[in-house]
């Protein structure tokens, strides 16, 4: 078996043993219209419409800012969205004109931009109030949302850069709580320890309404809906 990092107990396609060497095997079979429509209706719900919205936002900051901050790499690493891309329902551009090129895309001026947008203001006295570790985090998930929209395989680079960064901003964060440098109402996720305490304590309570809402809410928090990630 497949040995790599999973999600939610589940073996990420990028850990599974593959074979793309040989080609794809009746490519000049045409998928029928009805079963075309019924994929894209199961597939929609994959995502919730607020997550869409949010992360064609996130992802047009990110554009705004490359445009501001590095306007030789705004050139090469976004493109404008075909007027059939914007017509395409399944893209989810929602009107967005501009989208970022996936392939070999910068991990590096990602973690700037993140380093840029993870103050959320200061304070008159100076004191920096930094956003959430999930706020931050949902910028990570809007670029792999629209890699996938696109088509398009994300550098592996990105992927380690982005888990570093991460990881070292929830010390950042925590050491920043304790002296009073974020909101007083960002709140904490409960950690996989307590969730699943809280599981058993429902099962054996014989509460199976709460045991049925907290898998949901770990449900959305993990994938961004009502799923979505």
């Amino acid at each position: 078996m497949a040995q790599g990092n999973r999600a939610g107990g589940r073996i990420l396609p990028s850990h599974r043993q593959t074979d793309d060497s040989a080609p794809s095997l009746g490519v000049g079979v045409a998928l029928e219209d009805a079963h075309a429509v019924a994929i894209e209706e199961t597939e929609a719900r994959e995502l919730s419409d607020k997550s869409r919205k949010d992360y064609r936002r996130r992802i047009g900051l990110i554009i705004k800012w490359l445009e501001e901050k590095y306007p030789d790499y705004y050139c090469v690493g976004t493109r404008n969205v075909s007027q059939e891309e914007l017509s395409t329902p399944s893209k989810y551009h929602l009107g967005h004109q501009k989208d970022l090129i996936y392939r070999g895309l910068r991990a590096d001026l990602f973690k700037a931009f993140l380093s840029d947008t993870k103050v959320k203001r200061i304070d008159t006295d100076g004191k920096v109030i930094l956003k959430s570790v999930q706020d931050l985090r949902k910028y990570g998930d809007a670029i792999m949302f629209g890699a996938k929209m696109a088509g398009e395989r994300l550098p592996m680079s990105f992927y380690e850069e982005n888990d570093r960064f991460k990881k070292a901003y929830k010390k950042e964060y925590t050491e920043a709580k304790k002296n009073g440098g974020v909101e007083e109402n960002d709140a904490d996720p409960i950690s996989s320890t307590l969730f699943a305490l809280i599981c058993r304590w429902a099962i054996k309570e014989n509460n199976p309404f709460l045991w049925v809402f907290g898998v949901w809410v770990a449900s959305v928090e993990q994938h961004g809906t009502l799923y979505q990630h």
